[in-house]
């Protein structure tokens, strides 16, 4: 089945609203981030931030989602993990990152 494409508008908003989010991560942290925050940083009202989002941890959830999804696009696992499945072995699986080390990274490294 193919993969159902979204609406380009709403990749716009979310990518505005993670880019927002990882700005001030770098900024100020994330304990100190707000809502607010990142809707005046994004540029975009309270209730778009909502209707994409529950809160801000949800929206850095969904930022580690969208991340793995698109490691997983671009097939960054290497094909030795493959071959050690066919093979019946269990392959090193990749890193998986909590939404605190995530935010801990984004802080500390050149992430756009």
């Amino acid at each position: 089945m193919p993969e159902v494409k979204e609406d380009r508008r709403i990749q716009r908003t979310r990518e505005l609203l993670r880019s927002a989010m990882v700005s001030l991560i770098r900024e100020q942290g994330f304990e100190a981030l707000t809502v607010q925050h990142i809707i005046d940083r994004a540029n975009v009202g309270r209730s778009t931030f909502y209707a994409h989002f529950k809160s801000k941890e949800d929206l850095l959830t969904g930022s580690v989602e969208m991340t793995s999804a698109a490691t997983k696009r671009r097939q960054l696992i290497p094909a030795r993990w493959g071959a050690r499945m066919e093979a019946g072995r269990d392959p090193v699986p990749p890193r998986v990152w909590s939404p605190a080390e995530f935010a801990a990274v984004i802080a500390r490294t050149d992430v756009k």
